[in-house]
């Protein structure tokens, strides 16, 4: 389901990215805009570092997934924010798409990663199921490992 998230949020940033820098679309300027986005930035990496810590410490999956989505959130609320400074203070209309464009990419990557990781831990688990459930060995020099 996270892989799913990623997919989507990774094709949208590509595909609106890429149609704002091909038409010319210019943000809108926002200094209160650019103030809450970096709020929910420092907001998100601390979410991020917090879920990660704790997924690690209880050995999570899920919430190891979920760390890597807040953490993606984080960049994303970064970027648009780098890219709303820029166009306000430097008139640079193309850095907002620009921003938008690589966290695609990051989201992409992400979701890879997590694609991943889930099939290794599938695969872990079954192994341990398979092992679980088959305690007694085929052999005698296999019952040592078995415990």
């Amino acid at each position: 389901m996270v892989g799913t998230a990623f997919a989507v949020l990774a094709a949208s940033l590509l595909v609106v990215s890429t149609r704002d820098i091909l038409t010319g679309r210019r943000p809108d300027e926002s200094f209160w805009g650019i103030v809450y986005l970096a709020v929910t930035a420092l907001v998100m990496f601390g979410l991020a570092f917090a879920k990660r810590r704790i997924a690690t410490r209880i050995d999570s999956t899920p919430l190891e997934a979920e760390a890597s989505m807040t953490f993606l959130d984080g960049i994303l609320s970064t970027a648009t924010m780098l890219g709303l400074l820029l166009n306000a203070t430097l008139g640079w209309w193309w850095a907002d798409p620009a921003a938008a464009f690589l966290v695609g990419l990051a989201a992409e990557r992400h979701r890879a990663e997590a694609q991943l990781r889930n099939l290794h831990a599938s695969r872990t688990e079954g192994h341990i199921l398979h092992r679980r459930f088959h305690p007694i060995p085929s052999r005698p020099d296999q019952a040592a490992s078995n415990l």
